[in-house]
This record gives C-alpha cells, sequence and structure tokens, in this order.
C-alpha cells in the first residue's frame, strides 16, 4: 500500500471538509441543508471504499482517514444534536466512549503487534450504520418513540461492536506476547 492521494484518499477528504458545513447547517437548523450535506458523506463514504478496492488503490492513508472521516461525521453530529436538545447527551457520551476505546486499543495493539492495519468488523460497520440512520431520522424530525427504539437498538450495538473489538484486539496481543 501507498500514500498517494488516491481518488478515493480525496473522496474522503471532501467528506471531512463537508463536516463543519454539516454542523453550522444543524446549530442553524437548515434542515435541507443539512440533510443534503449528511447524504453527501454518506454517499461519498460509499464511493471512498468503492473507488479504493475497483482501482486497487487502497492507501495506508486512505484506511486511517476513512474511520477518521466517519468518527468526525458521527461524533460532530451527535454532539451538534445534543447541543441543540434534539437528543440526550448521554447518547453522544456513549458513542464518543466507544470511539476512544476503540482508537485506544487499536493504538496499543499497533503498539504491540507491529499490526496497523484497521480492520472494521460487521458489528462496527452495522453500528455505523445505525449512527448514520439516527443521524437522518434527527435531521428529517422523525417521531420521538420511532428514534428512541432506534437510539436502544444503536446502543446495543454499540456495546456489541466494542467488545467484539476489545476481544479480537486482546486475542492479537496475547498471540505476539
Amino acid at each position: 500500500m501507498n500514500m498517494n492521494l488516491t481518488i478515493a484518499t480525496r473522496i474522503t477528504l471532501l467528506r471531512i471538509f463537508a463536516v463543519p458545513i454539516f454542523i453550522i447547517s444543524v446549530l442553524l437548523d437548515k434542515k435541507y441543508l443539512a440533510l443534503f450535506i449528511f447524504l453527501f458523506c454518506m454517499i461519498t463514504d460509499f464511493m471512498d471504499g468503492y473507488f479504493a478496492k475497483s482501482r486497487m488503490e487502497e492507501t495506508n492513508l486512505g484506511s486511517m482517514l476513512d474511520p477518521i472521516a466517519d468518527k468526525f461525521l458521527l461524533i460532530s453530529s451527535f454532539c451538534a444534536f445534543a447541543g441543540i436538545g434534539k437528543i440526550n447527551i448521554w447518547v453522544s457520551v456513549v458513542i464518543l466512549t466507544k470511539d476512544l476505546m476503540i482508537m485506544i486499543g487499536w493504538w496499543f495493539r499497533s503498539r504491540i503487534t507491529d499490526n496497523k492495519s484497521v480492520n472494521p468488523s460487521i458489528f462496527g460497520k452495522i453500528t455505523t450504520f445505525l449512527e448514520m440512520v439516527l443521524v437522518l431520522f434527527l435531521i428529517l424530525g422523525i417521531r420521538e418513540s420511532v428514534l428512541l427504539m432506534l437510539v436502544y437498538l444503536m446502543v446495543f450495538a454499540v456495546v456489541v461492536s466494542t467488545l467484539g473489538y476489545m476481544f479480537t484486539g486482546w486475542r492479537e496481543i496475547n498471540t505476539k506476547c
């Protein structure tokens, strides 16, 4: 894998640069702009992976930037929605805690095993998908009862994916030591 700025990496960077505009649109209650930018971010999340794989241009930089872009978008989104009172702050805290635990675990694992790869699990992907659906529902103003159901489902997925990453990392570290 190389470190060039491939098409996929440029698309990921576009997503990162779109996040502040999205957050401002949420804070200013510009619903349609927020919806447009969030859909743009979701599409670019799919596109960067597609281009990286189909053009065989997977890079270390891209594999690190993609999850960072996702975390930046989702953590910022939940903090913004909590800030304007559309979601309880504990949801943001749960997501932030999960992401911090995963990043710290990745850092320790990479130091001990020399494995710097970022390999999202199926549960991690499901969690990210549920987080994105929740943000989409928050933008659209979906009923609170539906939001609450989705929040609980997402929190369950957060717990399952976090435990999965912890066990996988622990197993890799134990194998190395």
